[in-house]
């Protein structure tokens, strides 16, 4: 036989706004990430890395594994985290409404 589990959902509910928050930073740092990057990147600019052939080396990669191709990854893993910890948040808020309903005798 089973125990019974026990859940506070003003508690879950909070975890939730600090998911939430979480949420919110990681794609604050996304933005301004993209942002600095873009400056570094932008055509006219003197690139860090020159436009000669080691430039392009580093950029591309011997199979587009280089800089390019690795910034990329690493945005959109930030976007992914971000969306992660949104659907995180949003299970959470459902389940204290869940719960709630069921302390209530509503489920």
């Amino acid at each position: 036989m089973s125990e019974g589990v026990e859940v506070d959902p003003v508690a879950l509910g909070r975890a939730a706004e600090l998911t939430n928050e979480v949420a919110v930073e990681v794609r604050g740092v996304l933005t301004d990430l993209r942002g600095k990057l873009a400056g570094y990147e932008e055509a006219g600019t003197n690139q860090p890395w020159g436009n000669d052939k080691m430039g392009k080396k580093f950029t591309t990669g011997k199979k587009d594994d280089g800089y390019h191709a690795s910034r990329d990854n690493l945005l959109a893993g930030l976007e992914g985290t971000a969306g992660t910890l949104d659907e995180f948040a949003t299970g959470q808020r459902d389940a204290v409404k869940v719960l709630t309903q069921a302390d209530q005798g509503g489920v």
